[in-house]
């Protein structure tokens, strides 16, 4: 069990019985453990993101994580690389690499105050002031989510405009074809 309380980390491996002073980290605001591992424990600071490998006894700041408030930070139990933060007022960053390099998740995502994140399966949840925001993570790549607004469209004979929305994370590169042959 992990218990932060004063900035102090208290940590408890008999259920509770007994409690053992650990990291002392400023402004936690959310701790999050690898589901694979529960010495690897990541904090949620407002000074940015702090990591423990050896259970909460002691934790550094991750020096490729940006100088940010960080919210709230999730795990992903299915691929232990991934680890997503939100931040405060500026969206989410997904690391892909343990926390080595970091991206911008999804363009579309509030730049509000998150007030929680939640990864259920590959579906991230992020609650905000202006609502709950989901997004599938599907297990891809960064650049491999993207989404198409319709995914279907019927057109008459006669000539007209259709819009299409294409909304993919603005770190991404990408191209179109168009296979019509008329």
């Amino acid at each position: 069990l992990y218990v932060v309380a004063n900035n102090l980390t208290w940590v408890s491996t008999n259920g509770g019985a007994s409690w053992n002073g650990g990291a002392s980290v400023a402004g936690t605001n959310m701790i999050a453990v690898a589901p694979s591992n529960e010495n690897l424990v990541y904090y949620a600071t407002s000074s940015g993101l702090f990591e423990s490998v050896n259970g909460g006894m002691s934790a550094t700041q991750l020096s490729g994580f940006p100088n940010v408030s960080a919210q709230s930070v999730v795990l992903d139990p299915s691929a232990a690389s991934n680890v997503y933060v939100a931040l405060s007022n500026t969206g989410v960053l997904v690391s892909q690499d343990a926390g080595n390099t970091w991206s911008q998740l999804g363009a579309l995502l509030p730049l509000v105050q998150p007030d929680w994140m939640q990864l259920q399966g590959h579906n991230l949840y992020l609650g905000t002031g202006s609502g709950v925001w989901e997004m599938n993570t599907q297990g891809l790549p960064l650049c491999g989510q993207t989404t198409i607004t319709p995914q279907k469209i019927v057109a008459p004979s006669g000539a007209g405009t259709y819009p299409v929305e294409l909304s993919i994370a603005s770190t991404c590169s990408w191209t179109t074809t168009n296979n019509v042959s008329w």
